[in-house]
């Protein structure tokens, strides 16, 4: 029963599992790649005081045309992201690099034409229509969790002599038995940082699945989404922005390892969005808080995790919620855990076409039987 489940699960969702996991190995190691192959995004060797954004904003509207929706600060050495208004969508508008603090602009990205963009719309919908995508890679992650739980069983030695021989790949015998090993051994020493991938893949694919490791991890609490405040009453005010950066500045100067995110308020009710992170590289201890785009007043948001947006504030459930996108591409565990994560997802994509091959050369030698 257990071998005919695991079967028909893998046949289901093989190419699903091999879309999602080459897309995956590749978004692993995203900003490395991207750094290395654009060269205006190389540290920079200019120095001085930093530009405020009212003037970075104004910089990259000479060159784009477009105002700003919000500025990126990720550490001294790299260039500022200004993202541009315009597209429907945060993550499909241009960006404009700039020197932070030159303001000369070194390149500008349409991220609707980005690679990575292309990538990833296939990672999240297998490049379907949306709505029909997020319902099929979820479920073919979550039959994969069946698939890593079914293997698991199947490959469990029955005697203590047979262990050996489940943890080694024999290259010397026939393509058959060596893909047969391929498929066993290298699963069971993945099984584990897969499964975090799958599970953390789950939280992102089903909202259900979320709040019940939220619901589980705080000891039956409810998780509630997070809503932001509301600016207050209209006033005459200039350059609101530029004070709440400096404030920022003046607490917690920009260094090389931390980042600031700055979002523009756009409607008349709408907050200045402040994110600091003391470590760009992973995003779980970044601290959001909200401002009156009118007074500077800060203003405090609702939902589970956000305690004001402090991460000082967040319970271990909260905690977990945030470390989610962390654990999932590898970043908690610094470069060792994206190489970890980067082949975890490498024998993930092997896995279908191995576990196909073995299940047609049975199919095969039956029929020539």
């Amino acid at each position: 029963m257990i071998r005919k489940l695991h079967l028909w699960l893998g046949l289901v969702s093989g190419i699903v599992v091999f879309i999602v996991s080459v897309t995956g190995c590749i978004l692993v190691f995203e900003d490395e790649i991207r750094y290395a192959t654009n060269p205006y995004l190389q540290n920079i060797t200019s120095a001085g005081s930093l530009l405020p954004p009212s003037v970075l904003a104004e910089k990259a509207r000479a060159a784009h045309g477009q105002k700003t929706a919000y500025i990126t600060w990720e550490g001294v050495q790299h260039p500022v992201a200004v993202n541009m208004q315009g597209a429907k969508k945060r993550s499909e508008s241009e960006v404009v690099y700039l020197d932070p603090h030159t303001g000369k602009v070194l390149g500008i990205m349409d991220m609707k034409k980005d690679f990575f963009r292309f990538i990833l719309k296939g990672h999240y919908y297998l490049w379907l229509p949306e709505n029909i995508g997020k319902v099929i890679v979820p479920a073919a992650v979550l039959m994969f969790l069946f698939l890593l739980i079914t293997g698991t069983i199947l490959w469990w030695p029955k005697k203590r002599n047979q262990l050996l021989a489940g943890l080694t790949i024999r290259w010397t015998a026939r393509w058959r038995r060596v893909n047969y090993d391929l498929h066993n051994v290298l699963g069971f020493y993945s099984v584990l940082f897969l499964l975090i991938i799958c599970l953390t893949g789950l939280v992102f694919g089903y909202q259900w699945f979320a709040r019940s490791v939220y619901f589980i991890s705080s000891g039956g609490r409810k998780m509630v989404m997070t809503h932001k405040g509301k600016s207050g009453k209209p006033m005459p005010v200039e350059n609101m922005v530029d004070s709440i950066w400096m404030r920022q500045m003046a607490q917690v100067p920009l260094n090389e390892s931390n980042s600031v995110v700055i979002y523009f308020p756009v409607k008349r009710e709408d907050v200045i969005t402040l994110y600091f992170n003391p470590d760009h590289t992973t995003r779980y201890r970044r601290d959001t808080r909200y401002f009156d785009q009118y007074s500077g007043k800060e203003v405090n948001g609702k939902g589970s995790g956000f305690g004001n947006g402090l991460y000082a504030y967040a319970t271990p459930a909260d905690k977990i919620k945030r470390m989610n996108f962390d654990m999932h591409v590898g970043a908690i565990g610094g470069l060792p855990g994206k190489v970890i994560a980067f082949l975890a997802s490498l024998f993930a994509a092997s896995l279908p076409v191995t576990g196909t091959l073995i299940w047609l050369g049975r199919k095969f030698k039956s029929k020539k039987r």
